[in-house]
């Protein structure tokens, strides 16, 4: 016996003469402490001194000095409650006395703690009932403590938490009858202690719900572990152990249970358990479809029971959920019961079957998943109909945030279409993209501004493919129906009924479809495509940025395609020369004029004559220009063209020209910089020279070119 030991038993005593009580317990518990670290490895007088102090405890009967005076006795004990080594899984108490005393300490601190807890309810005036249940939320957490106390211990594994420890537990829970109590003590079980507990448990832990009050939230407990156990689900190594037990047939069960006993549950109670079961199938048993059937028809059975007005916003909310998570575990399989598609119905509004609508289509966007059939088409969009159409002829206008949503929606539809696909049959392929354009052809200008462009690259994609079938040399099962030009066709239609809602796009839609037929060698349709973008463009396109953008997008369409004959491509690069100079912006029509040079100088039929008459009047138009660096630079553009000229030996070239203009940059760039000599020069400029300075330096080193060829061919040129 050392002199601390005795000094700390005198202490011990002596503080035990303190007048007040909770002092004198705080005291005892204090220096209770620090002898129980000294006596850590005896755990005969470790457990002796700890009942000591829990039965002491009771002469506090004020609750909330009660419970904080008992969460300070847990909080010292935690650290030297006896306990079993981590790699001892114990099957039995009474293999370990000492640590089955240390389990029942903190059960007894329990227990004492949630009366304590519960007897707040009933002290003070009732007037002040809303007042006592606040202050014990706030002081919830020190009775819950003790759970998470249980869930450290090492001696309590899955067969003493099954056996000993649930079973006292839940006694505590059932006899203090609180509603409070009940819910928040249950909820604290399902989140401390481990998800393979509660799967050896399950039947053990809802029949304890059962007898619970009628006034507690039932189905907040049950759908917490539900979702508890989905993402314990999630985990792969976890996928055996619910195949091995049919834990959804139990939770359906005992749901059904509930809804018998309580007759007065609300309507979006019975959604939410419902909904939740929806998730629970989707997530654990992803491949057993019919009971995500199951639940769907319950569900429209009980919905249908229902009016429409008496549907609130949590009903809604519920349907909302029902309705997209069955799409993320099953994807289009779900169509196949009939009962989702009517649940999208039952929602009170059109603006609600929107939203849902929304959630569906991006989930399906999110997977990737592929509408191989008519069938599945035909449902889906069914179902999604305010995205596709609305019931009123023409749109309604809509403000700025409406207009937001607006374009959300119809993106998402847009996306969707690129989903339509079906790579065991091109056939089936086309017909599912003939009934997506025989929707969205109901839809309005608007929205056929979104849906359209999509089905032309759909169409063309599907053309690309039939075009790589149809070369290759291995016999077909059976031969296609649909040929490429009768795709073609469709796509035809399809431009041209895009064209006048939206002609800067039609444009590019109509030259994308003639670049498909170049690709399939298809001369008369690349022509056509062509023609038809010019058309569209000479009809439609008045704005002269657009009518600028729309030649220089022609331009270079027409420089890739090669399938056309010498006359027909002749003719459509004259359109562009012709367009070009029509345009009113100087700086747009030189522009134009340069890439026309291209058409004549880089493509199968070359005519440099003609090349070098576009240039010319690039410099035209150019020289007309007010602002003298915007000037200038177009001059250096037409200087690089005519190198470039040379350089693929076109004979047509007239060297006076060249020089001339090799003159005309030099003098405007003097000019320029002498305008400019009190001043700093601007961006631009520098740039316009330092281009000059480039060109001219290229220029010179290819006179002094070691081909003899190349350096002749730019001898004349004087810099």
């Amino acid at each position: 016996v050392t002199a601390a030991n005795v000094w700390l038993k005198f202490q011990y005593d002596r503080v035990q003469w303190a007048a007040n009580i909770v002092p004198r317990l705080y005291l005892l518990a204090t220096i209770a402490s620090v002898c129980l670290k000294i006596h850590v490895d005896e755990h005969e007088e470790v457990m002796r001194i700890l009942f000591d102090l829990v039965s002491m405890t009771k002469g506090v009967q004020h609750p909330t000095r009660g419970l904080f005076l008992r969460n300070y006795l847990s909080q010292i004990s935690r650290s030297i409650l006896p306990d079993v080594p981590e790699t001892v899984n114990v099957q039995s108490l009474d293999d370990h006395p000492i640590v089955k005393r240390a389990v029942d300490f903190v059960l007894q601190n329990f227990a004492e703690m949630t009366r304590l807890w519960v007897r707040m309810q009933h002290q003070g005036a009732v007037r002040d009932r809303s007042k006592r249940e606040r202050e014990r939320l706030q002081l919830r957490m020190l009775v819950g403590t003790n759970l998470r106390r249980l869930s450290e211990l090492n001696v309590v594994s899955g067969a003493i938490y099954q056996h000993y420890v649930l079973k006292k537990v839940t006694e505590q829970i059932v006899k203090c009858k609180d509603r409070i109590a009940q819910e928040y003590l249950m909820e604290c079980l399902i989140m401390v202690f481990s998800d393979d507990y509660h799967l050896r448990t399950l039947e053990a832990f809802l029949s304890v719900v059962s007898k619970l009050q009628s006034t507690v939230n039932i189905n907040s407990i049950v759908i917490k572990l539900m979702e508890r156990l989905a993402k314990y689900a999630a985990e792969s190594e976890n996928a055996l152990k619910f195949a091995e037990k049919n834990i959804f047939a139990i939770f359906q069960t005992y749901c059904g249970q509930i809804v018998e006993k309580h007759k007065k549950m609300t309507f979006a109670d019975r959604l939410a358990l419902n909904v939740e079961l929806v998730h629970f199938a989707a997530q654990c048993y992803a491949g057993k479809d019919e009971y995500i059937g199951q639940m769907l028809e319950e569900t429209l059975a009980v919905v249908q029971q229902q009016q429409k007005a008496a549907m609130n916003a949590a009903c809604v909310s519920h349907l909302h959920r029902m309705l997209v998570a069955p799409i993320r575990a099953m994807n289009v399989r779900v169509l196949q019961f009939p009962a989702y598609c009517a649940l999208m119905s039952t929602l009170p509004s059109r603006e609600d079957v929107a939203r849902v609508s929304c959630d569906v289509v991006a989930a399906l966007v999110d997977a990737k998943v592929c509408l191989r059939t008519p069938d599945e088409i035909e449902k889906l969009l069914a179902m999604i109909h305010p995205l596709i159409y609305d019931e009123a002829e023409a749109d309604a206008a809509r403000d700025d945030e409406e207009e937001e949503q607006f374009d959300a929606q119809q993106t998402l539809v847009a996306k969707l279409i690129h989903l339509m696909a079906n790579a065991a049959s091109t056939d089936v392929h086309y017909k599912c993209l003939h009934l997506a354009r025989k929707h969205f052809g109901k839809g309005g200008e608007q929205r056929l501004l979104y849906t359209f462009p999509a089905l032309v690259f759909n169409s063309l994609r599907l053309i690309a493919r039939v075009q790589k079938q149809s070369q290759q040399q291995e016999e077909q099962e059976h031969e296609m129906e649909v040929s490429a030009k009768k795709m073609f066709q469709f796509v035809h239609q399809i431009c041209s009924a895009y064209g006048s809602h939206a002609p800067e796009v039609g444009v590019r839609l109509w030259l994308q479809g003639a670049l498909a037929g170049n690709e399939c060698a298809l001369a008369d349709i690349c022509y056509e495509f062509v023609s038809q973008a010019w058309l569209c463009f000479e009809e439609h396109v008045s704005d002269s940025q657009q009518q600028f953008e729309a030649i220089v997008c022609i331009a270079g369409y027409l420089q890739q395609i090669e399938c056309l004959e010498e006359d027909n491509f002749d003719t459509l690069r004259s359109k562009c020369v012709a367009h070009s100079n029509r345009l009113l912006k100087k700086a747009a029509a030189a522009q134009c004029f340069i890439l026309c040079a291209n058409l004549y100088l880089d493509t199968r039929f070359k005519d440099g004559r003609v090349a070098c008459k576009c240039l010319v009047k690039a410099c035209k138009r150019a020289s007309q220009m007010m602002d003298g660096v915007p000037m200038m630079a177009t001059f250096v553009q037409v200087l690089n063209k005519y190198v470039y000229a040379i350089l693929n030996k076109c004979g047509d070239v007239d060297y006076d020209k060249v020089n001339q203009l090799v003159a005309l940059v030099k003098d405007k760039m003097q000019s320029e910089q002498q305008l400019m000599q009190a001043q700093q020069l601007q961006p631009e400029l520098q740039e316009a020279v330092q281009y000059f300075r480039l060109t001219a330096q290229y220029i010179d080193d290819l006179k002094h070119s070691n081909d003899s060829d190349i350096a002749e061919a730019f001898a004349p040129i004087e810099l």
